[in-house]
């Protein structure tokens, strides 16, 4: 993302990147990544913790989730909740959804 937002003259500040994953493994993945492809995101803006415990003293113009499929909307619901309240006005949100969400009949509308 970071190297397309470069290509279409987009300025984002790698200090500005923050990436979380309750899943060690995938944490320590993204730092090897970070480093390999020099993405200079500082290794403080990398980390481990449960999204939904987090607390946060800033807003930000984007954010991306990918909330635990439990096969519950309330979950991602709840996600969906919390990412909105840290994006600041005008900002972009991006949330990954399982397909089984584009079958419920309560959100045919959402998708027509």
């Amino acid at each position: 993302m970071l190297k397309v937002a470069k290509e279409k003259n987009i300025d984002i500040l790698p200090k500005n990147v923050y990436y979380n994953d309750i899943d060690p493994t995938m944490v320590m993945i993204f730092k090897k990544i970070n480093i390999e492809y020099s993405l200079c995101i500082p290794e403080e803006n990398i980390t481990n913790e449960d999204f939904d415990n987090m607390e946060f003293s800033m807003k930000f113009s984007a954010g991306v989730i990918n909330p635990p499929y439990e096969g519950k909307a309330r979950t991602h619901q709840k996600f969906f909740n919390k990412l909105f309240s840290i994006i600041e006005d005008g900002g972009v949100m991006g949330s990954l959804q399982p397909a089984t969400t584009l079958i419920m009949l309560e959100y045919k509308m959402i998708y027509q």
